[in-house]
Protein backbone atom coordinates (compact mmCIF):
# COMPACT_ATOMS: atom_id res chain seq x y z
CA UNK A 1 0.00 0.00 0.00
CA UNK A 2 2.78 2.29 0.21
CA UNK A 3 4.24 2.38 -2.42
CA UNK A 4 0.75 3.00 -3.78
CA UNK A 5 1.00 6.50 -2.26
CA UNK A 6 4.47 7.38 -3.68
CA UNK A 7 3.29 6.43 -6.83
CA UNK A 8 -0.08 8.45 -7.09
CA UNK A 9 1.46 11.23 -5.39
CA UNK A 10 4.46 11.61 -8.20
CA UNK A 11 1.85 11.19 -11.04
CA UNK A 12 0.12 14.38 -9.16
CA UNK A 13 2.92 16.07 -8.76
CA UNK A 14 3.83 15.48 -12.49
CA UNK A 15 0.26 16.77 -13.29
CA UNK A 16 0.42 19.77 -11.29
CA UNK A 17 3.67 20.74 -13.01
CA UNK A 18 1.98 20.42 -16.45
CA UNK A 19 -0.75 22.47 -15.86
CA UNK A 20 0.80 24.71 -13.74
CA UNK A 21 3.45 25.11 -16.61
CA UNK A 22 0.19 25.97 -18.95
CA UNK A 23 -1.30 28.23 -16.41
CA UNK A 24 1.66 30.37 -16.59
CA UNK A 25 1.44 30.55 -20.59
CA UNK A 26 -2.48 31.17 -20.80
CA UNK A 27 -3.02 32.87 -17.91
CA UNK A 28 0.10 35.04 -16.75
CA UNK A 29 1.29 35.42 -19.98
CA UNK A 30 -1.99 37.22 -21.36
CA UNK A 31 0.69 39.96 -23.06
CA UNK A 32 2.24 37.49 -25.08
CA UNK A 33 -0.08 36.03 -26.55
CA UNK A 34 -0.16 36.71 -30.61
CA UNK A 35 -2.15 34.84 -31.76
CA UNK A 36 -5.37 31.85 -30.58
CA UNK A 37 -5.77 28.72 -32.52
CA UNK A 38 -9.40 28.22 -32.05
CA UNK A 39 -10.73 24.25 -32.77
CA UNK A 40 -14.11 24.88 -34.49
CA UNK A 41 -14.96 20.87 -34.39
CA UNK A 42 -17.91 19.54 -32.66
CA UNK A 43 -16.23 16.17 -32.00
CA UNK A 44 -14.20 17.60 -30.03
CA UNK A 45 -16.72 17.77 -26.91
CA UNK A 46 -17.09 13.82 -27.54
CA UNK A 47 -13.78 13.13 -26.89
CA UNK A 48 -13.44 15.09 -23.99
CA UNK A 49 -16.71 13.16 -22.56
CA UNK A 50 -15.19 10.24 -23.39
CA UNK A 51 -11.63 11.26 -21.77
CA UNK A 52 -13.26 12.38 -18.55
CA UNK A 53 -13.96 8.31 -18.21
CA UNK A 54 -10.94 7.43 -17.24
CA UNK A 55 -10.48 10.23 -13.99
CA UNK A 56 -13.83 8.98 -13.15
CA UNK A 57 -12.76 5.21 -12.89
CA UNK A 58 -9.99 6.02 -11.21
CA UNK A 59 -12.25 7.99 -8.56
CA UNK A 60 -14.76 5.02 -7.93
CA UNK A 61 -11.72 2.50 -7.92
CA UNK A 62 -10.04 4.71 -5.33
CA UNK A 63 -12.82 4.90 -2.99
CA UNK A 64 -14.31 1.75 -3.29
CA UNK A 65 -10.64 -0.38 -3.08
CA UNK A 66 -9.16 -1.02 0.60
CA UNK A 67 -6.78 2.19 0.30
CA UNK A 68 -5.89 4.01 3.49
CA UNK A 69 -7.24 7.73 3.67
CA UNK A 70 -3.97 9.33 2.34
CA UNK A 71 -3.78 7.65 -0.75
CA UNK A 72 -7.81 7.75 -1.40
CA UNK A 73 -6.82 12.00 -1.43
CA UNK A 74 -4.11 11.71 -3.58
CA UNK A 75 -6.02 9.24 -6.38
CA UNK A 76 -9.00 11.97 -5.89
CA UNK A 77 -6.35 14.89 -6.45
CA UNK A 78 -5.05 12.94 -9.38
CA UNK A 79 -8.07 12.02 -10.62
CA UNK A 80 -9.40 16.00 -11.20
CA UNK A 81 -5.85 17.18 -12.31
CA UNK A 82 -5.96 14.45 -14.88
CA UNK A 83 -9.64 16.07 -15.57
CA UNK A 84 -8.17 19.77 -16.10
CA UNK A 85 -5.12 18.01 -18.32
CA UNK A 86 -7.69 16.25 -20.54
CA UNK A 87 -9.97 19.32 -20.60
CA UNK A 88 -7.10 21.46 -21.52
CA UNK A 89 -5.72 19.17 -24.73
CA UNK A 90 -9.05 18.72 -25.82
CA UNK A 91 -11.21 22.07 -25.61
CA UNK A 92 -8.07 24.78 -24.98
CA UNK A 93 -7.07 27.19 -27.79
CA UNK A 94 -3.68 26.47 -29.33
CA UNK A 95 -1.36 29.42 -29.05
CA UNK A 96 1.23 31.02 -30.82
CA UNK A 97 3.40 33.77 -28.15
CA UNK A 98 6.45 35.58 -28.46
CA UNK A 99 8.46 32.58 -27.76
CA UNK A 100 6.27 29.39 -27.81
CA UNK A 101 3.50 27.89 -29.43
CA UNK A 102 1.74 24.78 -28.83
CA UNK A 103 -1.42 24.02 -26.53
CA UNK A 104 -0.28 21.90 -22.91
CA UNK A 105 3.08 20.56 -24.72
CA UNK A 106 4.63 23.89 -25.77
CA UNK A 107 7.29 24.06 -28.46
CA UNK A 108 10.20 26.77 -28.02
CA UNK A 109 10.85 28.78 -30.88
CA UNK A 110 14.84 29.25 -30.03
CA UNK A 111 14.86 25.36 -30.80
CA UNK A 112 13.16 25.54 -34.42
CA UNK A 113 14.90 24.96 -37.21
CA UNK A 114 11.92 25.78 -39.51
CA UNK A 115 8.12 25.94 -39.47
CA UNK A 116 5.86 23.61 -41.88
CA UNK A 117 2.32 22.89 -42.62
CA UNK A 118 1.08 19.67 -43.66
CA UNK A 119 -2.78 17.85 -43.89
CA UNK A 120 -2.36 15.00 -41.36
CA UNK A 121 -5.94 12.96 -40.94
CA UNK A 122 -7.68 15.23 -42.90
CA UNK A 123 -6.85 18.49 -40.82
CA UNK A 124 -4.23 21.20 -41.33
CA UNK A 125 -1.36 20.95 -39.01
CA UNK A 126 1.37 23.55 -38.13
CA UNK A 127 4.67 21.99 -38.02
CA UNK A 128 7.68 22.62 -35.96
CA UNK A 129 11.04 21.06 -36.62
CA UNK A 130 13.59 21.20 -33.90
CA UNK A 131 17.31 21.63 -34.12
CA UNK A 132 17.61 19.33 -31.23
CA UNK A 133 15.79 16.21 -32.48
CA UNK A 134 14.59 14.34 -35.39
CA UNK A 135 10.87 14.85 -34.26
CA UNK A 136 8.44 17.14 -35.25
CA UNK A 137 5.85 19.47 -33.04
CA UNK A 138 2.74 19.70 -34.81
CA UNK A 139 -0.64 21.93 -33.31
CA UNK A 140 -3.57 21.19 -35.33
CA UNK A 141 -5.24 24.58 -37.07
CA UNK A 142 -7.87 25.67 -39.47
CA UNK A 143 -7.64 26.89 -42.68
CA UNK A 144 -8.24 30.80 -42.13
CA UNK A 145 -5.20 30.43 -39.69
CA UNK A 146 -2.65 29.90 -42.38
CA UNK A 147 -2.38 33.76 -43.34
CA UNK A 148 -2.21 35.07 -40.20
CA UNK A 149 0.40 32.71 -38.47
CA UNK A 150 2.76 32.59 -41.27
CA UNK A 151 2.87 36.88 -40.99
CA UNK A 152 3.29 36.42 -37.31
CA UNK A 153 5.67 33.58 -37.64
CA UNK A 154 7.84 35.68 -40.01
CA UNK A 155 7.67 38.72 -38.28
CA UNK A 156 9.43 36.26 -35.48
CA UNK A 157 12.07 35.58 -38.05
CA UNK A 158 11.35 31.69 -38.23
CA UNK A 159 12.18 30.13 -41.54
CA UNK A 160 9.61 28.38 -43.57
CA UNK A 161 10.87 24.92 -44.71
CA UNK A 162 11.11 26.05 -48.25
CA UNK A 163 13.62 29.19 -46.98
CA UNK A 164 15.51 26.87 -44.76
CA UNK A 165 16.31 24.51 -47.50
CA UNK A 166 17.16 26.95 -50.04
CA UNK A 167 20.04 28.07 -46.91
CA UNK A 168 21.15 24.76 -46.99
CA UNK A 169 21.16 24.41 -50.12
CA UNK A 170 23.31 27.77 -51.15
CA UNK A 171 25.84 26.47 -47.94
CA UNK A 172 26.70 23.46 -50.03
Amino acid sequence: MESSVYSYGLMAIICAFIIMNDARKRVFGKSDILYRVKDKRKVRYVYFALGLLIPIVLILAGLMLDYDILTRIIIVVLSIEMAILWGLIELADGLITKEYSGKVWFTKFSLVEFYSFMNYKGREHLLFKKTTSKRQEMLPINQEDKGPIIEILKSLNLKSQAEALKTQHKSK
